[in-house]
């Protein structure tokens, strides 16, 4: 009896002093987000928390309403493509695109 009892002890401690990456992990599920279709709403910040409706994705107050963007992707990739903002890349066009991290993004 006390050579499975040692034996036990023994086997629990290792499992216990194996890391965390050496221990079996549950297999991981991975999703394709860019198959979906992604929409960008812009609003001034904390007015979309009156304003959007998440059961309808719908809002009135926006400043920039239904941007289609692709995921993975960026918000000013996204409004250079809808043609709402100039490359940021060419001369001081950043400046035009200054605002956008001063939104809030759904």
């Amino acid at each position: 009896m006390k050579h499975i009892c040692y034996k036990l002890i023994i086997g629990l401690f290792m499992l216990v002093s194996l890391p965390l990456w050496a221990r079996v992990q549950p297999a991981m599920v991975v999703h394709d987000a860019s198959s979906l279709e992604w929409s960008l709403w812009g609003y001034r910040p904390n007015v979309w928390r009156m304003n959007f409706d998440f059961a309808s994705l719908s809002g009135t107050w926006a400043e920039c309403m239904d941007i289609p963007v692709t995921v993975p992707g960026s918000v000013q990739l996204a409004l250079k493509n809808a043609g709402r903002i100039p490359d940021w890349n060419i001369g001081l066009n950043y400046t035009a695109a200054e605002w956008i991290e001063n939104r809030h993004w759904l």
